[in-house]
């Protein structure tokens, strides 16, 4: 019979690896290309668990699974979340779970377990079944218990687990302090779905989805079914981030975002650079100081420079925002 409870990752030689808990909250961003992995670490009073949305890659760009591995190393994982099935998600789960020397982890999950395609003994799967919002869902998962840190889902498969995988993703929101960051997978749909979501959850400028910080879904894209701009409005964030579609065909995220969002963010007093593409053109790089980020830039020399970009939530819910280069 396997066990629930907290693990421990123990991977030897990280050239790059997460910072020491301190008295904040800590939301990361793992520069892993064509694939999302967030990572939430809690304050030193929970020792610094963590706790991963995603975690996976299709393309080269980033960080490699042992990078990932790596950059995790002795870390304390209290769960794991996959909001949906595809293979930029999940495909560093196998090997992480893999790596494990202690007790199983409960990992989350959208639909039937089999469509993961991960068979290691370290895993609890939970299905989050067909739900839609808070009362709805009635899901709650303790991140950080002494912090009070939680993760609230709003929605899972509302498109009844069919060949659309992006439409069953989770929804789900990291809430401490006051702060709330939305994280979606690559939740998208019609005009028609969306709407009925939103029905569900509440419409601009009262949701439930309302949220501070935004992790853009499907990494960006701009394809009349991702991030609709009824769907964004509900949000209402002031930070963004997402992950990079250089070296694919994708080219995400998408110029249309960042127009949306320019002068309606936050804004920073460092610059940073931030590359998008256009539909039919190529990418572009400028900085900014909108509190718009992207785990992968082209720099003026056109290399590729990595980030990882944290968001950091003190106990009074302000939030620090920025880039690392790795």
């Amino acid at each position: 019979m396997m066990k629930t409870g907290y693990i421990i990752l123990l991977v030897v030689g990280a050239a790059v690896s997460i910072p020491p808990p301190d008295d904040q909250l800590h939301i990361y961003a793992l520069p892993v290309g064509q694939g999302d992995s967030t990572v939430v670490q809690c304050p030193k009073a929970d020792n610094g668990m963590i706790s991963i949305i995603d975690m996976g890659s299709s393309k080269s760009t980033g960080f490699s699974k042992d990078d990932a591995l790596r950059y995790l190393s002795g870390q304390e994982i209290k769960l794991i979340m996959l909001t949906h099935s595809d293979a930029d998600h999940i495909n560093f789960i196998q090997p992480l779970l893999d790596t494990y020397q202690k007790d199983s982890v409960p990992v989350y999950h959208s639909c039937q377990w089999s469509r993961y395609r991960i068979s290691s003994d370290k895993a609890v799967p939970h299905r989050v079944s067909k739900c839609c919002g808070i009362e709805g869902c009635n899901t709650e998962l303790v991140l950080c218990p002494n912090s009070n840190a939680v993760l609230q889902v709003v929605g899972s498969e509302l498109s009844n687990c069919g060949r659309k995988r992006n439409r069953d993703s989770i929804l789900a929101i990291v809430k401490y302090k006051g702060v709330k960051t939305l994280v979606v997978g690559d939740f998208e749909g019609t005009k028609t779905f969306i709407r009925k979501y939103l029905d569900c959850v509440g419409h601009a400028p009262n949701s439930e989805l309302q949220s501070d910080i935004y992790r853009l879904s499907h990494h960006g894209a701009w394809n009349r079914l991702a991030n609709r701009r009824e769907f964004l409005a509900a949000v209402d964030a002031k930070y963004v981030f997402s992950s990079s579609g250089l070296k694919s065909n994708y080219k995400h995220p998408r110029c249309e975002l960042y127009d949306i969002y320019k002068g309606r963010v936050a804004v920073e007093e460092k610059y940073h650079q931030y590359t998008w593409y256009k539909k039919y053109g190529g990418a572009i790089t400028y900085y900014i100081n909108d509190a718009i980020y992207v785990t992968s830039v082209i720099n003026s020399e056109g290399s590729i420079n990595n980030y990882i970009i944290y968001f950091n939530i003190n106990n009074n819910g302000k939030i620090q925002s920025g880039i690392t280069v790795v």
